[in-house]
This record gives C-alpha cells, structure tokens and sequence, in this order.
C-alpha cells in the first residue's frame, strides 16, 4: 500500500461515520462532501451504525438492534435514507451456498423489510459500494474484476433495476439521470490504450498519456465545475494530478482549466468545498490549488465529523457496555472500536 492516497483516512481512535441531514441533496458524491464543507455535525446525537452483522440504533441514550425479527440473515454496511426513514443495508456474499448472490435490502426504522433486490452475477461477484440517490433509488458499484466493475442504479419501490453501466469511477451527475463513469479498459488491454470519462455513449474526456487512471469525478453544488485526479501507473513513481474543469449540464461538456500535480504530501477527500473551490480534505486539514498564487495551500479547519470517545461520550459508553469492550484479552479498545461499521449521525 502507497503512503498517498486520495481518500479520506481515519486512525483507529476514532469511528467512521456518515453524516445524514434532511437538507442534504445526495449524488452519487454522498453525504461526505456536503457536511464537510461546514466540518460540523450540527449536534447530532443519535446514531445508526453495524457491528457483527446486526444493525443497531442509539437513540435517547439508548442503544437497541434493529430488524432481527424479522429478515435474520446477517446485515452490514448500514446507510439511512435521506429523510431518515430507512436504512440500505447488504448481506455478504458468503451468506448464500453455492454461488456468488450479491443481496442488498432496504428496512425501516420498526425493522420491517420493505425490499431486498438480488443483483445480476453473471459479470460481478461482489458489492463494493452504496449510496442513496434519493428517497427512492439506490446506486451500487460492484467488483468485476481488479479494474472493471459496474454501477446499478435500483428503484428500491418496484425493485427494478433503472440502469446499468460498466467501468469505474462511477459517479451520479447531480440535478440529472446521468452517470458519469471512466469507460471500461480491463488491466490486460493494450498499452496503448487511453482512459476516458463517458455519459452514456458520449465521450466527454480523454486523458492525454498513456498509462493513466482516473479517479472518481465530484461536482460543485451548482454543478458548473468538476475535479478528479490522474494517477499514473506502470511508472518508476506513482504521480498524481488534480484536474478541475468547466462543466456543461447541458451539453454535457468538460472543460479542463486547472491541470496540476499534487504534492507528495497532499492526502484526503478530494470534494468541493463553500466556495465550490476544489480541495482535498484530511480530518482537520484543507489543501486547495490557489489559481492566482500558482501553488497548493494548507488550511486548518475546525472538524468534527471523527466521531471520537471526547465528542460523543454517551455513544461511545453505550457500545462500550453493550458489547463489551475494553476487556478482551487479545484486541485494545481501539481495535475493538474500528469493527463498528458505518456509523450514520442523525439529528
């Protein structure tokens, strides 16, 4: 594993979390990049997260697992809809004999199943993402093979299955029906070969040299800018490049007007922040491109979106007692901590 990645990372002390909010616009981009621009969880208390496949809610101080009555297979990666009234949730592969069934079902709060959708295998054999695109339709990206993989978008009412693209990097284009994903080359195509992003059939950019990857595209809340990374390969030194563009809903048109490599020590969540000015986002650290300064700048920000035993005691506390932790014998608090999955924070 390479020192420099281009997600966001977080040390064993603290809880990945998503944060939910009923004035949150979701795209295929997530909550992430929309809370990160305040880099606050507006005093979220209550919280809704995965542990040992089960799915557990704390509310009022109160920590209860939700749905074991009724669906008993075992539930992970957890993620509420954005009107808070249901959860998306998957079972893992491993939980069918046989073969590879790739399950993923949605439920409410009571614990009722209100659908489980069964995605095709006959190309992919694992789930490796999801979101909720609204309140009624869900995108997953599955894994093909190490360089291909598809993205489903399901209308979790009917249990339909909307679209289907195949590729990587696949985000949804906000305030549209169009995802935008990198056209699918697999690792054994030819050398000379070049990347591209498509919507649909339409090409709309095309990296300029040879052995280059993309990363997945984000967009500014008005959807007029679109920023991605460059990461090269098959290179003595693995490079990376932020592109920023104009974009064109429209015409769906891409229009570079930064091109730049970012510095060895330049990590986090690549995103927009309220300015819509494109930056990498690592905990409490921003870096962003000053287009008039020509150089990357680092800016401290205040962030508490880490869901931390000094932030949230009464969650923390709560897990603590009900499953235990603090006395094994073979893992410290803090391992014990990192096997809680997915914690969504809601107000």
């Amino acid at each position: 594993m390479t020192k420099r990645k281009k997600i966001l990372l977080v040390s064993a002390i603290a809880l990945v979390i998503v944060l939910s909010s009923a004035i949150v616009a979701i795209s295929a981009q997530g909550l992430w990049p929309t809370l990160l621009r305040s880099g606050k969880s507006l005093g979220y208390k209550d919280a809704v997260f995965g542990y040992d496949g089960t799915i557990y809610f704390f509310h009022d101080g109160e920590l209860s697992s939700i749905g074991e009555g009724g669906d008993t297979m075992p539930k992970y990666a957890p993620l509420v809809s954005p009107d808070h009234k249901q959860i998306l949730y998957q079972h893992s592969v491993y939980d069918y004999e046989d073969c590879v069934t790739m399950v993923i079902g949605v439920m409410g709060f009571d614990g009722k199943v209100i659908r489980q959708i069964t995605i095709d295998n006959t190309f992919s054999n694992n789930i490796v993402g999801m979101e909720w695109l609204d309140n009624k339709h869900v995108g997953v990206t599955t894994h093909v093979n190490p360089s291909t993989g598809e993205y489903f978008i399901f209308d979790i009412v009917t249990g339909k299955e909307v679209s289907r693209e195949v590729g990587y990097a696949f985000a949804m284009i906000p305030n549209s029906q169009n995802v935008i994903h990198a056209a699918n080359l697999p690792h054994w195509s030819p050398l000379d070969e070049y990347h591209s992003f498509v919507v649909g059939e339409k090409t709309v950019y095309t990296v300029k040299d040879l052995n280059v990857a993309l990363g997945t595209p984000v967009f500014d809340t008005e959807v007029k800018q679109v920023a991605f990374i460059e990461k090269a390969y098959l290179s003595d030194r693995e490079s990376i490049r932020l592109i920023i563009a104009d974009f064109d809903l429209d015409s769906l048109t891409l229009t570079p007007t930064v091109e730049i490599d970012v510095p060895e020590d330049v990590s986090g969540y690549l995103m927009f922040d309220e300015n819509n000015q494109a930056c990498f986002v690592n905990v409490d650290q921003k870096v962003f491109f000053n287009k008039d300064l020509g150089k990357f700048e680092y800016v401290q920000i205040e962030n508490d979106l880490i869901v931390t035993q000094e932030r949230y005691p009464d969650l923390f506390g709560a897990i603590k007692e009900k499953f235990g932790f603090g006395n094994s014998e073979t893992k410290t608090l803090e391992e014990e901590f990192a096997d809680i999955m997915n914690v969504t924070m809601l107000p």
